[in-house]
């Protein structure tokens, strides 16, 4: 028989007491626990066991504000509903199709259109139907699918879902709206570009920047997503209540980031109202920096009408309609006319294939191959020099340089000066133009060059090819004394207050790199172009400012030959092209203009009347202090 030490015993006892204790607490705290789970908290959690899900529903963020200079709003955000449908919550899609044509009037195709998007969309996505509901009918059917759920005498409304989206608003209307652009329905041929580059951020239905300013700042504009979590039961319809709520956790949305633009808001509409009904454009730039001030294109379109739903037979007429209304006509490419002289001017210089004080004559023309080349002033300017043909626009004496200099050197001097490039202003529909050369002839036609060419192409006539933004920024470089600059729009971004991002364009806005033409040179031309303004001689005299000394070449491009004209007329569509460049203030250049009048006639008469109102009003704002800010 053993014998344990009677101390030991009592120890053990001692232990066996505790674990019991012990076990008896635990079992209570279970069988509390059960109770609490299946009797007091039964009904909520069958809820949750019982065929019902936690939903995740995006919330699109607003995008970023367009702001001018000053930071007043151009571009902005409204409130809006979508009328969106879950498709695995629809138990009957033509009862559902049926429903909503009776209690929203939209159209059966409208609706089969949007369903051969449902392969696209992951489980449970809303498949958006119709954007920007009114608001009465938001509220009805978000009423209404409590209880229309395909019943006899009810309509079906399973899976429906009303969601906020937030849509653009321009409160200035037409103002700019190709430099603002617009956006443009995800559809399932731009989904698959979009899912490649930026995984999960964009779906079908959601909407992108398609041009303009919303294209190119797109991923800057474009906000961050919320996520709004909901209980719902197997046909899709909320379960709500506080315990519910508990459960449920939202993601608020994050707002684009704000872009601030170098546009000053009434530069743009004094521009755009001097263009009264005429088609063409303007640019205003400033010359030390590249910022663009001001930026027309006319006609346009009504951005209103393109930030909701428009159906495709409107689209295909907006597209057709013969005024063009969505083409960027600054960054367009069109014959310059007599605005190229400033290059053959410079280049002929350069080259030293006239002399400054060398004078040529000029009868009304000059023939040479046998055929005779017209001066626009049919009884000739008689002898005159480089600053009078300047000032005068003499056509004989750029054609006698034409002739000396050739188009490849002509070409040299184009480019030097941002002619025939695209100059890398942030929007994407910029045109690169055409300065002809030899090899590009031999290329493009598989012909020689001809000399009877050159006199063409030096008074900006034949391939020649320029954007109005290539002129302003060509004319801001002569006025600065031959630095290069880029054009730009945008001047920072601000993602949240005090958050302010590095201006764009650092370190490639290098205006202190000059080109290689003589500043002597550049300042003869200066001379010139601010007598074409001042003097009664000048094509630009009418335009004359009482305000500020402005210096500007006028040019009247053909659309047609002369040849032409004569059969067709030279009215309407066959008109002449009309253009002004221009800088001002003469004694210290500060802007740059250049202004294209589509088959405005003469430069002189259509379009440096309007580049006169612009700079005048640049004048009085930064007088003011406006402009600067």
């Amino acid at each position: 028989m053993l014998d344990f030490p009677q101390e030991g015993v009592k120890e053990l006892s001692r232990r066996f007491v505790f674990c019991y204790v012990a076990l008896g607490v635990a079992l209570l705290f279970i069988l509390l626990r059960l109770f609490v789970l299946q009797i007091v908290r039964g009904d909520f959690f069958w809820i949750l066991s019982s065929e019902h899900t936690v939903k995740e529903i995006r919330i699109p963020a607003a995008r970023g504000l367009i702001l001018d200079r000053k930071k007043r709003v151009l571009v902005e955000n409204r409130p809006s509903f979508d009328l969106a449908v879950i498709p695995q919550y629809v138990r009957d899609r033509k009862l559902l199709k049926e429903s909503l044509m009776k209690l929203t009037g939209i159209s059966g195709d409208l609706f089969d259109f949007r369903w051969r998007w449902v392969k696209e969309l992951p489980p449970f996505y809303p498949l958006r139907i119709w954007t920007d509901l009114p608001y009465d009918l938001a509220a009805k059917l978000k009423v209404m699918r409590v209880t229309a759920n395909g019943l006899p005498d009810s309509y079906d409304l399973r899976g429906v879902e009303i969601i906020p989206r937030p849509l653009r608003r321009h409160p200035s209307g037409f103002l700019a709206a190709l430099t603002f652009g617009y956006l443009s329905e995800v559809s399932p041929e731009t989904f698959k570009k979009l899912q490649s580059e930026f995984p999960n951020r964009y779906w079908l239905g959601d909407l992108v920047g398609s041009s303009g300013l919303e294209g190119f700042w797109e991923s800057s504009l474009k906000g961050e997503d919320g996520v709004w979590q909901k209980l719902v039961n197997a046909i899709g319809q909320e379960i709500s209540g506080e315990e519910v709520q508990g459960l449920l956790k939202d993601i608020p949305p994050r707002q684009g980031a704000d872009l601030v633009l170098s546009i000053d808001k009434e530069l743009q509409e004094t521009a755009e109202f001097a263009f009264q009904q005429k088609s063409g454009a303007l640019v205003l730039l400033d010359i030390r920096n590249g910022e663009v001030l001001a930026l027309v294109s006319r006609p346009s379109f009504d951005p209103a009408e393109l930030t909701t739903t428009i159906s495709s037979d409107r689209w295909k007429l907006l597209v057709a309609d013969p005024a063009k209304i969505f083409l960027h006509r600054a960054l367009q490419p069109y014959p310059p006319g007599s605005t190229y002289k400033i290059v053959t001017a410079i280049a002929a210089l350069e080259e030293k294939v006239i002399r400054p004080d060398e004078k040529l004559y000029c009868g009304g023309g000059m023939r040479f191959g046998g055929r005779f080349f017209r001066c626009w002033r049919e009884g000739g300017h008689g002898s005159v020099s480089l600053h009078e043909a300047l000032v005068q626009s003499c056509d004989t004496f750029f054609y006698e340089l034409g002739l000396r200099l050739g188009a490849d050197r002509l070409a040299k001097y184009a480019h030097y000066l941002g002619l025939g490039e695209k100059t890398g202003i942030d929007l994407w529909s910029e045109k690169e133009g055409l300065i002809p050369t030899e090899e590009w002839k031999k290329k493009a036609f598989g012909e020689p060059w001809y000399a009877g060419e050159n006199l063409s192409i030096a008074v900006g006539q034949g391939s020649v090819l320029v954007t109005p933004l290539q002129s302003a920024r060509m004319m801001a470089i002569v006025a600065n004394g031959g630095r290069s600059l880029r054009p730009h729009l945008a001047q920072s971004v601000q993602r949240d207050e005090g958050e302010i991002q590095a201006p764009f364009f650092e370190g490639e806005q290098d205006v202190s790199v000059r080109i290689p033409v003589s500043e002597e040179n550049l300042s003869l031309v200066r001379a010139a172009l601010a007598d074409v303004v001042a003097t009664p001689q000048g094509t630009a005299y009418g335009s004359r400012s009482s305000l500020v000394a402005m210096g500007g070449k006028t040019g009247t491009a053909q659309v047609i030959s002369e040849e032409a004209k004569k059969r067709v007329g030279g009215t309407g569509r066959f008109e002449d092209h009309a253009w002004f460049v221009a800088f001002a203030p003469v004694s210290n250049p500060q802007i740059a203009v250049a202004v294209l009048v589509e088959h405005g006639g003469f430069g002189a008469q259509a379009a440096a009347p309007i580049a006169k109102v612009v700079v005048e009003k640049f004048m009085q704002s930064a007088s003011e202090g406006a402009v600067r800010e």
